[in-house]
């Protein structure tokens, strides 16, 4: 009988599945806080209300996504913030009644989702103005929303949210007795049946793809709000970091698929299009401590170890090679090359995945001179270059008394007449040491060094790392910067390693840090710039002077017209050169030019502080 009944169980007729579901996780924990500077950005800098009791709705996309290692295709979540046009700055009431001049403003590379849409309104739209002496903090947002004829700022962040990748079934009973039913599992002549997994997604770090599908919706319902609110203006797009890869791939899909997107203007700020550099002594030094710190676990997993880290990464430690630099292959899976082909095969034929109907517009933070990396100590700039093989840091994990007296106990065990039979207790003749780390930067031009040498009481670890044969150093390359070294100290000092549990009964082991350089190229100029993007195999030089190049008119990048300085500055800052301020900082009237290179005078309080070749295209 109880073969029977399992088979009537699998035999009954499939009433309907419902499909995966999702649910957002905002809320569930304090992302503007944690890791943060402590300012309260959802009070401080509310979005507008909706109408409906929120003041940010989420939305999931109309089309799904297979990753790379995924068996099946899964929609993406984007949480949205609106800061309606207001020449107060006050929301005004009406909620999605006041959309008619949008310009949507992309989040970048996030995991954990440590940015909330009202943080990215008040702390990465935020620069610097400095007029007569007088530094204040100006508010691209207010800026934007405030002027005549202003727009409507519309924030697009990718949170995280639990995936329930289950299907549901239902099936009828397979019999007409009631009684054989309940036996088998079929309340009231139904039996549902849940298979499959429930995941946390990190929405920040998940594929490119499947947030710029995110994007795509979100455009879509943009034009249909518009068209509702009597309206005929255009979408502007702004694409910081990887922001702009996504509406990059997100405007390109839609041409391609004969999708109307209405985009006016695409400005892509500082976005990796031929990739991203994180210093490989860096990574190594995160992997030898992912095993002996939480921290350095949660930032080997959850950051660099992240898909959309992987995708974007030109040298990744999970293809660790010490002589040909790779990028992220993991079980079999070439991460960086897949995307880069789905990238360039997107949009329309010979677009290599660029959107070909708005207006492109780059903003980079990198010299277009060839300038290299400056050192930076503490946030501070230094007069000098860094060079290639330096060291970027060192750091101990030194011992505490109670610990040195059972160290010393534990040489004498371990010594010719002892019982532990260890070979050694202590790191390269440092009694005090329990652990000692060196980070160097990355060779230049096909050269190879030590990038990271890292101990662990007698156990040593040495990672090389070679460089492209043309190229100067990644790490010290012309490009926006990130101070990950300055990140690594920050999070580090005086933080414990749990890895000898014994000794830590005794005291916890205390890291310190010593000599370090904060900063490292991260998005390099010619990756920002898309350089020879339809021609890579003559890249050239990431170092290379391409201040005197015309690099519109001879379609060396995609973009039709760009800024740039002389000088590297932090990835995605702004700063009064690259914000046109209402005070005329930057001034530059095109009305009556012919299309060519001009020379750009840039004034800071009355003085030439630089010299720019810009680019008119009408």
């Amino acid at each position: 009988m109880k073969k029977i009944l399992i088979l009537f169980a699998f035999i009954g007729q499939l009433l309907y599945a419902q499909s995966p579901s999702y649910t957002s996780l905002v809320g569930k924990y304090d992302r503007d806080i944690v890791n943060g500077d402590g300012v309260d950005y959802p009070n401080k800098f509310p979005p507008c209300p909706l109408g409906n009791g929120a003041n940010s709705e989420f939305i999931i996309s109309g089309t799904t996504f297979k990753g790379y290692d995924e068996a099946q295709g899964y929609n993406g979540m984007g949480e949205v913030s609106y800061y309606f046009k207001s020449s107060s700055g006050q929301c005004p009431s009406g909620g999605k009644a006041n959309l008619t001049k949008p310009i949507i403003v992309l989040d970048g590379f996030d995991p954990l989702d440590s940015r909330s849409g009202a943080k990215i309104y008040g702390k990465y739209l935020k620069y610097t103005s400095n007029i007569n002496g007088v530094i204040t903090d100006k508010f691209l947002g207010d800026k934007l929303r405030q002027q005549v004829n202003g727009f409507d700022v519309v924030i697009l962040n990718f949170p995280q949210y639990k995936r329930d990748g289950s299907v549901t079934q239902t099936y009828t009973c397979p019999v007409s007795s009631s009684f054989i039913c309940s036996l088998i599992g079929y309340t009231g002549g139904t039996r549902t049946v849940t298979t499959g997994p429930v995941e946390t997604i990190d929405g920040g770090a998940d594929y490119i793809e499947r947030n710029a599908m995110v994007l795509v919706e979100l455009i879509q319902r943009t034009n249909q709000t518009l068209v509702a609110n009597g309206s005929t203006e255009k979408i502007t797009i702004i694409g910081p970091s990887m922001g702009g890869l996504i509406s990059r791939y997100a405007l390109a899909y839609m041409e391609k698929n004969n999708i109307p997107h209405n985009c006016k203007t695409w400005l892509s700020f500082d976005s990796p299009h031929l990739g991203a550099n994180i210093a490989m002594g860096s990574q190594w030094w995160v992997d030898f401590y992912s095993s002996r710190d939480d921290n350095a676990k949660d930032v080997n997993d959850n950051q660099l170890g992240s898909k959309a880290a992987r995708q974007l990464l030109l040298y990744h430690r999970l293809s660790y090679n010490e002589t040909t630099p790779t990028s992220a292959i993991k079980d079999g899976i070439d991460f960086r090359g897949t995307f880069v082909n789905n990238m360039e095969n997107n949009g329309l034929p010979g677009s290599y995945g660029f959107p070909t109907l708005p207006r492109k517009v780059c903003l980079i933070n990198g010299a277009i001179n060839g300038s290299l990396q400056k050192v930076i100590n503490s946030e501070v700039e230094q007069s000098r270059t860094i060079q290639a093989c330096e060291k970027a840091f060192s750091s101990k994990v030194n011992l505490s008394l109670g610990q040195r007296k059972l160290a010393a106990f534990v040489c004498f065990a371990s010594g010719p007449f002892g019982f532990l039979g260890l070979t050694a207790c202590q790191v390269a003749g440092e009694p005090t040491a329990l652990s000692k780390t060196t980070v160097n930067f990355q060779p230049s031009y096909g050269n190879t060094c030590v990038v990271f040498d890292g101990y662990f009481l007698n156990s040593n670890n040495q990672k090389k790392a070679g460089s492209y044969a043309n190229s100067v150093s990644l790490d010290i390359a012309p490009g926006g910067y990130y101070s990950t070294q300055a990140e690594i100290a920050k999070n580090g000092t005086g933080g414990t390693t749990d890895a000898l549990y014994a000794l830590n009964y005794i005291g916890k082991s205390k890291i310190t840090f010593l000599d370090v350089i904060d900063n490292h190229c991260f998005i390099p100029t010619k990756s920002s710039l898309a350089y020879k993007w339809n021609n890579k195999s003559n890249l050239g030089d990431f170092g290379e002077d391409l201040s005197s190049k015309a690099l519109v008119c001879n379609g060396d990048i995609p973009f039709d017209t760009y800024f740039a300085l002389n000088r590297n500055q932090e990835h995605v800052s702004l700063n009064e050169e690259s914000v046109t301020s209402k005070q005329g900082i930057i001034k530059i009237n095109t009305v009556g030019l012919e299309n060519g290179i001009y020379s750009l005078q840039i004034f800071k309080n009355g003085s030439l502080i630089e010299t720019q070749q810009v680019v008119i295209v009408h």
